[in-house]
């Protein structure tokens, strides 16, 4: 069977921080999610961002940020964000974020705040054709 490409590409994104290069010498990616909750299994992502880093130098034309549609309300959890149910009538699916964040992130270090919740929300939210081995990805990343 072959791999879906999106698993290809996911696989490569989390192998890049293998290359040998300091922090100085690689292009980084820094991640920022906007949450629901705490935990990965029952809330949701409302709003995800990112920006490149390129030879120590912040690239904010190429950042980019996406509202993301949510199955439940966000309820209490606006007055963390700032994030309202009705800013997200025309917000895009998590499944349209991820493959842009995917595109972003090719032969990127992915840098977060706290690396772990954003680990555990992606691969929740890894659509289903990413497959079990990019989750796989995923958690073998963090544990590097």
């Amino acid at each position: 069977m072959t791999r879906p490409i999106w698993l290809a590409r996911w696989q490569g994104i989390w192998e890049a921080r293998r290359t040998g290069q300091t922090l100085a010498e690689s292009r980084c990616l820094a991640i920022d999610l906007e949450l629901t909750g705490l935990d990965a299994s029952r809330d949701h992502i409302v709003s995800m961002g990112w920006v490149p880093i390129v030879d120590r130098e912040i690239k904010l034309a190429q950042a980019r940020h996406f509202l993301i549609q949510t199955p439940v309300s966000v309820g209490q959890s606006a007055i963390y964000h700032g994030v309202h149910d009705r800013d997200l009538s025309g917000a895009c699916s998590l499944a349209h974020a991820l493959e842009a964040l995917l595109e972003a992130a090719e032969g990127c270090l992915l840098v977060a705040h706290n690396s772990a919740l954003e680990r555990d929300f992606f691969a929740s939210g890894l659509p289903a054709d990413l497959g079990a081995g990019a989750q796989y990805a995923v958690h073998r990343y963090h544990a590097d």
